[in-house]
């Protein structure tokens, strides 16, 4: 079972929450729940700033990734996350640079 916060935790997450929805797009439905803060939050310490920073990288990622509808919290993901038993997919992609060199 986890542990209780702490009333500065607490207060943490009310100010990662609170920042991080005031970025967001006002009809977005994808608010961001109490217990993700938590998440985010722990991954960084607490620390609200360095928190903040580490959401948007994710939710960047996720863009960039054409991943932002895909809620891990849903099923059948979520379950499936939960088993263990999934493949990870790395996906390569070739840029190809060509230099010219002149003779001089």
């Amino acid at each position: 079972m986890a542990e209780a916060l702490t009333t500065q935790e607490e207060l943490a997450v009310e100010e990662f929450l609170s920042e991080v929805r005031s970025r967001e797009h006002p009809h977005s439905a994808a608010l961001v729940s109490q217990p993700t803060a938590v998440k985010f939050l722990m991954a960084r310490k607490f620390d609200v700033s360095r928190a903040i920073d580490l959401f948007q990288a994710y939710k960047n990622t996720r863009i960039k990734e054409g991943i932002f509808n895909i809620n891990p919290e849903e099923e059948p993901l979520r379950s499936e996350l939960l088993s263990g038993k999934f493949t990870v997919l790395v996906r390569r992609v070739c840029v190809c640079v060509r230099v010219f060199f002149r003779k001089m």
